[in-house]
């Protein structure tokens, strides 16, 4: 799961009182990237000749192939261009 872009101060508080990201088993899986630059991503549906579903992801404007080109559009994605820190990590390094 990800969460949309937060400013700085709100994320640190995010990161101090909600219970979903401060407690239980998946807390340590929690990363922040703070980026002012991303990359945009398509992610198409791909409906399978058995009638499954499955994604591609790809840059926007990819050459898709007659295949993917005509599978909807499900959603953009926007990747941070930078590193990620554990939020433990970058939350004690905030003032």
């Amino acid at each position: 799961m990800s969460e949309p872009p937060l400013h700085a101060d709100c994320a640190t508080y995010a990161l101090r009182v909600c219970p979903r990201l401060v407690t239980g088993h998946r807390a340590a899986e929690v990363y922040v990237a703070e980026s002012t630059d991303y990359h945009l991503l398509e992610e198409r549906i791909i409906v399978r000749p058995d009638g499954s579903l499955d994604t591609h992801i790809g840059l926007p404007g990819e050459h898709l192939g007659a295949d993917l080109a005509r599978n909807a559009l499900q959603r953009y994605l926007a990747l941070p261009n930078t590193d990620w820190s554990r939020a433990d990590q970058w939350l004690s390094a905030q003032p």
